[in-house]
């Protein structure tokens, strides 16, 4: 079976697995007692896996940004960057472990009678744990033999289930699709926008990101001190859009500066200004959708979707490449977002075809997704050349 033809199904199947693990629920837990008790869910499979391996990343990350002997490991794509990933496999096992032991304590804590919830302590500690597993053997099949990074094709299949699952009033299913078909637009503008020497989007969707998020840590402050959080705390509430439109504008000014630094790097001052006012304009209708949609009385994330669109746009892309050229060569593994297109541009300049694989969602995060690396990959008939194009690099 030809590659182009059989990476698309391993990718699939990949997929529909996403999908099945995030309708499992916890070993160990009584489910239906759960529910019909709490009215409430209980812990998701796949969901506390997820968050548990993207926060650790994450943490290690930031870790290796403050530490002087990990600092070099950030800019090494290939033994340094290995070494920061098994820290944060690591890591991801010891949040799980910590949520794992939270959910259990939490759920025997308001049993009525020992042992309504929990069947088994150990096994639903093991589940959630395992889950961590679970994911990167997946996401590894995926990257190995599939399309795009299998940390992306996990995200875009939960988020799908996370769409599909919602109980929503027929009415407001409407509202939900046109919102989502609105925020495609922007969506597609954000990753299919010219670049030349600039990233597009300067400041991705962390500034949106950012502004919803301190919202929520406010309430979630005063629900911790059992005080009612203020009006201006919840979606759709006018003072909320004021806000959080100064909060979008200043934090994307601000990390446009970050993520684009002062290197012979850098694209010229009046390309940088372009881009991220246009960046930032389109956060602003990000985020006009969202809370168009909550004063409508639904919850929704324009982010999500652009997200969803930058991770298909990328698959797509490397399967026309992979179709036009055959077997690949990696050449490199880059985190910094900047130095995207003047790798690209060394290498098409020496007349040699690249794909940037993962290159679109990771642009929408920069430093906040160090689980997507942007893979630079040549044809093999390639290899050759482009090492030396770049200066040995491999």
């Amino acid at each position: 079976m030809p590659p182009h033809i059989k990476r698309p199904i391993v990718t699939i199947l990949a997929m529909l697995a996403f999908v099945a693990l995030h309708y499992v629920h916890l070993p160990g837990i009584a489910v239906a007692r759960l529910k019909a008790d709490l009215q409430a869910p209980a812990p998701l499979f796949a969901v506390v896996g997820m968050q548990a391996l993207i926060h650790a990343f994450i943490v290690v990350e930031f870790a290796a940004l403050i530490i002087p002997r990990w600092r070099a490991m950030r800019f090494d794509g290939g033994d340094g960057r290995a070494a920061l990933r098994r820290v944060s496999y690591a890591l991801a096992l010891i949040f799980a472990s910590v949520q794992a032991y939270l959910i259990v304590r939490w759920l025997q804590d308001i049993s009525v009678t020992p042992g309504r919830y929990i069947v088994s302590a150990p096994l639903a500690w093991l589940s959630i744990v395992g889950s961590v597993g679970v994911i990167l053997q997946i996401a590894f099949h995926v990257h190995r033999r599939g399309l795009g990074n299998g940390l992306s094709v996990a995200i875009l299949a939960f988020a799908i289930c996370e769409w599909v699952d919602l109980e929503l009033p027929r009415e407001s299913w409407w509202i939900l699709a046109a919102a989502t078909g609105v925020s495609i637009v922007p969506g597609v503008a954000m990753v299919l926008a010219p670049r030349k020497d600039v990233v597009w989007p300067t400041c991705g969707v962390v500034p949106l990101n950012l502004a919803i998020g301190w919202f929520a840590a406010v309430a979630s402050v005063y629900a911790m001190v059992g005080e009612p959080a203020p009006a201006w705390t919840e979606a759709g509430d006018p003072k909320q859009a004021l806000l959080a439109v100064g909060l979008i504008v200043v934090l994307g000014v601000v990390l446009t500066r970050l993520f684009h630094p002062r290197t012979e790097f850098r694209p010229s001052a009046t390309i940088l200004k372009i881009a991220s006012i246009g960046s930032i304009a389109l956060l602003l209708v990000l985020f006009g959708l969202e809370h168009a949609s909550a004063r409508s009385g639904v919850i929704f994330s324009a982010a999500t979707v652009v997200t969803l669109c930058a991770i298909v746009h990328d698959l797509v892309v490397e399967w026309r490449f992979r179709r036009q050229h055959g077997d690949l060569h990696c050449l490199d593994e880059l985190h910094h977002m900047y130095m995207v297109p003047v790798a690209a541009r060394t290498l098409t300049d020496a007349g040699i075809p690249v794909l940037m694989r993962g290159a679109s969602h990771r642009a929408l995060f920069h430093f906040f997704a160090p689980y997507v690396p942007v893979e630079v990959y040549v044809p093999e008939s390639h290899a050759d050349a482009a090492m030396e194009a770049t200066g040995g690099n491999h």
